[in-house]
């Protein structure tokens, strides 16, 4: 399903350096749910200057989208924490990314696949 989205040039996808720990691959959530995007990012040899978590649709329409600066410099470990409601009118799969931008100038991102499921 990871091909679904395979359009991020210049990013590393599936990057060993980013763990998105929920949403689990393929979770599923009801209408209403809150959505707890959780995500640890490791930075090899860089520091974290920002990143950015991205929900999108199968057509690839932004669902939600979150700009996160980050005073990060030095640090080894980055903890992301966010949450979001989504009124879900019909079942869709879905795609969270999470991207990061280093102060090396490399862009890593992850991608996990999961469900919204509708009334």
């Amino acid at each position: 399903m990871i091909s679904f989205f395979a359009g991020c040039e210049k990013k590393e996808l599936d990057s060993p350096y980013i763990t998105i720990i929920s949403p689990t691959r393929n979770q599923a959530f009801q209408d209403k749910d809150s959505i707890q995007i959780k995500a640890l990012i490791k930075p090899h040899n860089a520091s974290l200057v920002n990143s950015q978590i991205t929900v999108r649709d199968k057509k690839r329409n932004v669902i939600a989208a979150m700009n996160i600066g980050c005073a990060c410099a030095g640090l080894q470990v980055i903890n992301l924490e966010r949450s979001f409601i989504y009124p879900v009118k019909k079942t869709e799969d879905v795609m969270v990314e999470i991207c990061a931008k280093l102060n090396n100038g490399e862009t890593i991102c992850e991608q996990v696949p999961f469900v919204l499921i509708g009334e």
